[in-house]
């Protein structure tokens, strides 16, 4: 690929140095399992590289691109991102160039350390690489140090109980909504949880939605196929099938409009991802009493991508910070997220506001969370004022994300 003869060198070197920060945001968003927020500021990345014509750089940026759709189970984007590094051509000498080490060089490495230096420290954690924005830390880097910690998605909480021997044999709907919470893959949480459906349907016997309106959830037989149909809801979201997912989420609320499993919570976060912004709001307007930061951080964040910074939207932002103020702390990713949703949560507390940001966090981008930061830094500083370096750290990545 030739260089862009109308770009000058330091609009160059200014790309070149755009992609390796998004480099190194990508490496601590896959660190933190935060797959889609990786997705995005690598595919930024892999624009600001073919605008600048770097060849060698934009296939750096899709191999780590195929990594995170990967790992976010996305195996088709991934592939389509490995052929389109395949496509640039990139011999043995290129690579060596800007520091790529072939495969068969990264497998002879790995073979080669030994399993007792490995043991030696067992219990700390690998050191993500210190990434500089410079040309020549780019090139110094290895794919696998780009990638280096990033883990396969955890498996999330199901309210079921432990599979028995014999239920497996079975294959009753908790074994395999069972095998659901295990995979890693969210194409195989899909299919996992369809089965677990199928699975349930057959235990209900037919014609249950007519057999049991009016009913669902008081009567108990009717939960093993609501419970299903909310974990495949959750899942198909996840895999990027978010029409399917908003689908079932409605069924479940028309068979139990008392909604007794929360289902409002996912689906409105659902509908702003769809850009339903008509269903959203007459959801939000039925359920506009209640204070779940899932509905209420949704409300302002619905209304800022609709209309921009207005006097509603940032009373809608103060109100939710009002009954939950950890939400834009764990949004900013300064304090480590657990690796599965709690199990329990209460109004307000770090509970329900780290499951709010483990499931819908990534919906928050710039420049929402600039919005966010700025509207807030006044109210944060008050409510965390013993922990003012904190709040500081915490400001600075907000208007950076």
């Amino acid at each position: 690929m030739a260089k862009n003869q109308s770009l000058k060198p330091e609009d160059i070197a200014k790309a070149a140095t755009k992609c390796t920060a998004n480099l190194a945001k990508a490496q601590d968003f896959m660190a933190d399992r935060k797959y889609k927020k990786a997705i995005l500021v690598l595919e930024e990345a892999v624009e600001v590289a073919k605008e600048a014509n770097l060849a060698e750089i934009t296939f750096y940026c899709l191999k780590a691109l195929a990594q995170a759709q990967r790992n976010a189970g996305l195996e088709k984007q991934a592939e389509k991102s490995e052929s389109k590094a395949v496509e640039l051509d990139l011999g043995l000498e290129p690579a060596k160039a800007i520091g790529l080490q072939t495969e068969q060089e990264k497998r002879s490495k790995t073979e080669k350390k030994s399993d007792t230096q490995l043991d030696k420290q067992p219990d700390k954690k690998p050191e993500k690489p210190k990434v500089k924005a410079s040309l020549t830390a780019l090139k110094a880097m290895t794919l696998d140090e780009l990638v280096d910690g990033a883990a396969e998605p955890a498996a999330k909480a199901v309210p079921v109980r432990p599979i028995k021997k014999d239920e497996k044999e079975e294959k009753t709907w908790q074994y395999y909504l069972g095998k659901s919470t295990t995979t890693r893959k969210y194409e195989k949480k899909v299919e996992f949880c369809q089965k677990a459906v199928k699975a349930a349907r057959k235990e209900i016997g037919k014609d249950w939605e007519s057999k049991y309106q009016g009913i669902f959830w008081k009567a108990l037989e009717t939960r093993p196929i609501m419970i299903c149909l909310a974990e495949l809801a959750r899942n198909l979201r996840w895999e990027d099938e978010l029409e399917e997912a908003i689908e079932i989420y409605e069924k479940l609320m028309t068979l139990n409009p008392d909604d007794n499993q929360g289902i409002r919570y996912h689906l409105a976060p659902a509908l702003l991802e769809a850009g339903r912004y008509l269903e959203l709001e007459e959801l939000l307007r039925k359920y506009g009493s209640e204070s779940h930061a899932f509905l209420l951080y949704t409300r302002a964040l619905w209304l800022f991508t609709r209309d921009g910074v207005t006097r509603q939207a940032d009373e809608a932002l103060l109100r939710a910070f009002k009954r939950n103020p950890h939400v834009p702390i764990f949004l900013s990713d300064i304090i480590e997220m657990p690796e599965e949703i709690p199990e329990t949560m209460g109004i307000g507390d770090e509970d329900e506001a780290i499951a709010y940001v483990l499931d819908n966090g990534y919906l928050w981008e710039a420049p929402a969370t600039k919005w966010m930061a700025d509207v807030l830094e006044k109210e944060l500083f008050k409510a965390f004022a013993e922990d003012s370096e904190l709040i500081s750290e915490v400001l600075f990545e907000l208007k950076l994300l």
